[in-house]
């Protein structure tokens, strides 16, 4: 019997404890997980290997996770990727901008493991 293949999900964090919370949870889970921690490197690995979801921090240093979305989704042959934001930011205008750039849902640092999961199904209509 073939085993599924795993839903493939880059994370995008320039906190490298975060980026590894994120990886431990997510690799339990199930998921095959693709980490950066910038939107260059971010847009590197989606290049190389495709992902159906992508978990992108809102403040990183070289484009920020909403400039980055709009790089993802300009890009050709990445195909659709389902985005979520996470940021430390619980505001109407951090989630309306989110919205309005693409994003499937804001996840508020920090956050709970099975709130995470939860969200990131319902973005991939699970």
């Amino acid at each position: 019997m073939e085993q599924p293949v795993p839903i493939t999900v880059l994370v995008v964090d320039d906190d490298p404890r975060s980026l590894e919370l994120m990886r431990v949870i997510l690799r339990h889970a199930g998921f095959r997980v693709l980490a950066a921690t910038n939107g260059g490197e971010a847009l590197d690995l989606l290049a190389a290997h495709p992902a159906q979801l992508a978990l992108l921090d809102f403040w990183m240093p070289d484009m920020n996770g909403l400039q980055l979305a709009e790089q993802i989704r300009a890009r050709d042959g990445v195909g659709p990727v389902r985005l979520l934001l996470l940021t430390g930011m619980d505001d109407r205008q951090t989630r309306a901008e989110a919205i309005a750039a693409g994003f499937s849902d804001v996840i508020v640092k920090p956050f709970d493991r099975m709130d995470l999961l939860a969200r990131m199904q319902t973005a991939l209509g699970q």
